[in-house]
């Protein structure tokens, strides 16, 4: 958990030293609940540090040990991350692919916010795709439950790309 906090404030290097603890610790204790999450948040590390390869091993690694575990919620989010390294590659299609098996994964498991900050990054790719419309129906969910929900600071990412694309001159 304090790995996740620190990704999120960004504090990378914090960020890599708790989930490497938690790494040791769950090698230690045999533990393997909590590997899905753990690649998964060492994937968005690497993913932060600009590391892309790294980022898509770790992806990889939750994908198959969420496979395992059969964590359909833990899959989702590890393919929400898998599509944002995917779009930071230039790769869309490939992002638009996993960020919409993503959000209907997420669908089902009824996790509002993860579902959120999926159709948020599925925006992201539609945007980068020139779906317009659809970008912004996946935006305009996403905000909605980011202030509901009080995430200002995903709110605020969420309609910031809004207000954006909503811009004239994105529309032409």
């Amino acid at each position: 958990n304090l790995g996740d906090t620190y990704l999120r404030l960004p504090d990378v290097e914090t960020a890599f030293g708790h989930l490497r603890t938690a790494q040791h610790l769950f090698t230690q204790t045999g533990s393997r609940d909590f590997l899905p999450e753990l690649h998964r948040n060492l994937a968005r590390a690497a993913l932060l540090a600009g590391d892309l390869a790294q980022a898509e091993v770790d992806c990889q690694t939750a994908l198959t040990l969420a496979g395992e575990l059969n964590m359909r919620g833990e899959r989702a989010c590890a393919l929400r991350v898998l599509g944002e390294v995917d779009l930071s590659r230039g790769r869309e299609r490939e992002a638009e692919r996993a960020l919409a098996e993503s959000v209907a994964l997420l669908e089902e498991a009824a996790d509002d916010y993860e579902l959120a900050r999926s159709r948020f990054a599925w925006g992201r790719a539609l945007s980068r795709l020139g779906r317009r419309d659809r970008a912004l129906a996946q935006l305009g969910q996403a905000a909605a439950v980011f202030q509901r929900l009080e995430a200002d600071v995903d709110w605020r990412a969420a309609e910031a790309l809004r207000v954006l694309l909503e811009a004239p001159e994105a529309q032409r």
